[in-house]
């Protein structure tokens, strides 16, 4: 009866660290990744970070007197900075 307990409870753990388990294969949901909105002039950042969750910012220069404003995101936006960017 210990032998079976034991034998159950490493393939339990075996299956929940997406291993096998008594001939069973369980694979980890692999997450998926939105189209990046990719930004290279400086006007369109406005309307990427209204739009967009997943943003590449690629040669990006950014005008004398102005700002690079991030402050608009959608929650879990990534932002990628791509090439160079110059102020």
């Amino acid at each position: 009866m210990r032998s079976i307990l034991l034998g159950f409870a490493i393939s339990s753990l075996a299956l929940a660290q997406g291993g096998v388990g008594n001939g069973i294969i369980v694979k980890q949901p692999t997450p998926t990744t939105t189209p990046a909105c990719t930004v290279t002039e400086y006007t369109a950042v406005p309307s990427a970070t209204a739009n967009c969750t997943n943003i590449v910012l690629k040669d990006i220069t950014v005008p004398g007197n102005s700002t690079l404003n991030l402050s608009k995101l959608k929650a879990g936006t990534t932002i990628t900075f791509a090439g160079t960017t110059v102020r």
